[in-house]
């Protein structure tokens, strides 16, 4: 067991290793347009006065104006709160910054924009509506990940802009950006007879971007024009420089084309995907995978004891597992080289699974007053055949 622990160590799994970490929580500021009470009645005065850590509760429907995100902090909306944008850059590295429960409806070109960040951000319930854009302009995806290799979304819904220009919902852009459940759904260009109308991928990743997928869907955008105008469907994912790797039951989904037009690729470019995703459309330059491997474990584990994990997998699959103690947002992605926790990996272990594709993993749980009462999310990474493949995620309860 050393000598390919150490190997492995040594290898492309560990050349890009990073730790991100939530700043430990030390105040809560609220937002309400009403400014009852001595709370802020912007998001962005919130933002300004808050210190790495705090969290910031948003009251509320809103409208509420656009907001930028430069530090490491905690914003919780009341589940739809209305924004035009957010913008999130320069989170330190080693922090963390979520945002959680805002919907945007984009009605000035805005969108998510996520760049230029050495930390790690979180995006969770989060809905960016489709609207049409009524002029031949730039239009922004719902989601843009720039220069930002620590950028998750959890449960988010992301739709492109339809217009004479339209845009694909999520777009990768030397970052790295990891899905997590949600759906992404391109927009289309609109455009009058006899000039067809196209529809954009779901998801684009360019520039060197790396995506993963996990319980994602992603589905190209068509427009049916009145009357019938000939459409080519969009693809669910296209890669023009860099890669994705989608596991776990994704749907990668191509449109069908409307009258001549032609039908999306479910896939288009550098593509992985494991035989558990539901494929719909062609796959052009992309590979099937094994399926991933599993990771098993009791609900509940008492602090002070020991838990075992069971792995269900492909033989001699080589297993890392990891734990987040303190469980603030991210469920532990490990993927590619990058390790990005919250906020700490407090146990971790490594395990080669056997002739039968199974093996367990003693974790031990620390007699500690603050590992009580949490919740422990488990994911890891194995080396098979073709490549890294990540595990479903596991969760566990302390008493």
């Amino acid at each position: 067991m050393q000598r390919p622990l150490l190997a492995l160590l040594r290898g492309p799994l560990f050349c890009g290793l990073v730790l991100c970490r939530m700043v430990a929580a030390q105040a809560t500021l609220t937002v309400d347009a009403s400014g009852s009470g001595g709370a802020f009645t912007t998001v962005q005065a919130a933002i300004t006065a808050a210190s790495p850590g705090d969290r910031i509760r948003v009251l509320g429907a809103g409208p509420y104006p656009s907001f930028v995100v430069d530090r490491a902090v905690d914003i919780q909306g009341a589940g739809a709160t209305r924004v035009p944008g957010i913008e999130v850059t320069a989170v330190p590295a080693g922090q963390s910054a979520r945002i959680a429960g805002f919907a945007l409806d984009m009605p000035s070109n805005s969108s998510i924009f996520v760049h230029n960040c050495p930390g790690s951000v979180l995006l969770q319930n989060l809905t960016i509506s489709g609207t049409i854009q009524p002029l031949a302009v730039s239009t922004n995806p719902g989601l843009r990940v720039v220069a930002a290799d620590c950028v998750f979304t959890r449960d988010c819904t992301f739709f492109g802009r339809s217009g004479p220009t339209g845009s694909p919902a999520v777009l990768v852009d030397a970052g790295r950006l990891t899905i997590t459940g949600g759906v992404a759904i391109g927009g289309a260009t609109i455009n009058q007879a006899p000039v067809p109308n196209v529809g954009l991928p779901g998801i684009v990743v360019q520039n060197g971007g790396q995506l993963q997928m996990v319980s994602a869907d992603a589905l190209g955008g068509i427009w049916s024009s009145l009357p019938a105008n000939s459409c080519d469907g969009g693809d669910g994912v296209l890669v023009t420089q860099g890669s994705v790797h989608a596991i776990d039951d994704c749907g990668l989904r191509g449109r069908i084309g409307v009258g001549s037009g032609t039908s999306g690729a479910a896939a288009r470019g550098s593509v992985r995907y494991t035989s558990d995703c539901v494929i719909n459309g062609a796959v052009v330059g992309g590979t099937q995978v094994e399926a991933r491997p599993r990771l098993l474990s009791s609900a509940q584990v008492n602090v002070g004891t020991t838990l075992t994990v069971t792995i269900d997998g492909a033989p001699l699959q080589f297993l890392l597992v990891g734990v987040d103690l303190q469980c603030l947002h991210i469920p532990f992605p490990l993927f590619d080289g990058v390790l990005a926790l919250t906020p700490t990996a407090a146990l971790s272990g490594a395990i080669l699974l056997n002739q039968n594709g199974s093996g367990t993993l003693s974790l031990p749980i620390p007699g500690v007053q603050a590992a009580a009462n949490l919740n422990l999310f488990f994911q890891g990474v194995a080396l098979g055949t073709s490549g890294y493949l990540l595990t479903g995620p596991t969760v566990v309860r302390t008493q």
